[in-house]
């Protein structure tokens, strides 16, 4: 899956891959009520300000799958998720009463539709696999696994990410685990398993 993204990195500059992660809700605060961080999306203004560097081609590359200096929050990848699926960027809400309030996601139509379709095909045949078998019983599953560097140390551990949007007998839902210093995606997707299983199992007790 990296050797696509590496390939988008080769193509795309640095400030035009900052741009989209931009529109897609990321190196902002999500507007929620708790305190939060905005995260880093780098851009070459940012190495030049802040490295006092030039922006490296190879950097973009680190950059298109996630790595390198970016950073985001659990709650901006959920945001960032329901935008994909909704079409709008949500400020999430703890409380029943807070207003429900939104900003345009700034992205089109046919390329949402390619995520959502990329991520159904993660699901019934690459990395998220994992989760492919409730689908027979009706539940419908976008998924994406994901690990995230903790630090330059090469003997550190990596995060382990899976972000899902799922509907099965209600309203669809997002779900993010993060699972830290375990290296493998794929113990945050046998979390997201466990979690679904039991989600549909409630369901249908209902």
């Amino acid at each position: 899956c990296n050797i696509l993204f590496y390939d988008i990195g080769k193509r795309l500059h640095i400030d035009i891959l900052a741009e989209y992660a931009r529109r897609f809700g990321l190196g902002a605060k999500t507007g929620v009520i708790f305190p939060e961080k905005e995260g880093l999306v780098p851009d070459s203004m940012w190495k030049r300000t802040v490295k006092r560097e030039h922006w490296w081609a190879g950097e973009t590359l680190s950059c298109a799958i996630g790595q390198s200096y970016l950073l985001v929050t659990p709650l901006q990848m959920a945001r960032m998720m329901g935008a994909i699926f909704e079409g709008m960027l949500v400020r999430p809400r703890l409380l029943e009463c807070e207003p429900i309030t939104y900003t345009p996601f700034q992205v089109k139509p046919s390329t949402r539709l390619f995520l959502q379709e990329s991520m159904k095909l993660a699901v019934d045949e690459g990395t998220s696999k994992l989760v492919s078998k409730l689908q027979d019983a009706g539940m419908h599953i976008y998924g994406k696994t994901g690990t995230a560097e903790t630090s330059s140390n090469k003997q550190t551990v990596p995060h382990s990410w899976y972000v899902v949007h799922f509907q099965y007998k209600a309203e669809p839902l997002v779900l993010v685990i993060v699972v830290e210093n375990v290296g493998a995606a794929h113990i945050a997707a046998k979390i997201a398993k466990n979690f679904l299983t039991g989600y549909k199992n409630l369901q249908d007790s209902v």
